[in-house]
């Protein structure tokens, strides 16, 4: 799965850059993401394009609850999760790939550095 939507948001989400033609930053919806946003997260920015059932669409959370909750939610909520997890020293950062349950392929991309909330990515790709 190419990592493009995920590496906008880490990269260019601080300059509002991440807009495509028919970009938005209303609020995503989970069922336009097409998995449930983990409990007790909170949006701190969202991203979609070319409508809702045709187009990417992204939201970035955060909560304070560990990594390996995150992880283990997300793992049952897509189906073929496959994991890729990275350390380095005390940063968390671990990738969820998989698909939707409407076959749509969807990324988390979940981080937690030293003495910040772990910060959740989440990334639908949907078929034209």
């Amino acid at each position: 799965m190419k990592r493009g939507p995920i590496v906008c948001l880490l990269v260019l989400l601080p300059f509002s850059a991440c807009k495509k033609k028919t970009a938005s930053t209303e609020t995503v919806a989970e069922n336009v993401i097409g998995v449930a946003f983990y409990p007790k997260s909170t949006e701190w920015s969202t991203a979609s394009s070319a409508g809702d059932e045709s187009g990417n669409a992204s939201s970035v959370r955060q909560t304070d609850d560990p990594p390996d909750k995150v992880i283990a939610f997300y793992k049952g909520q897509i189906k073929d999760a496959k994991l890729t997890a990275d350390g380095f020293s005390d940063l968390v950062h671990t990738n969820i790939t998989g698909k939707t349950k409407d076959g749509a392929e969807v990324e988390v991309l979940v981080m937690k550095m030293p003495q910040q909330k772990t910060q959740i990515f989440v990334s639908v790709k949907r078929k034209k």
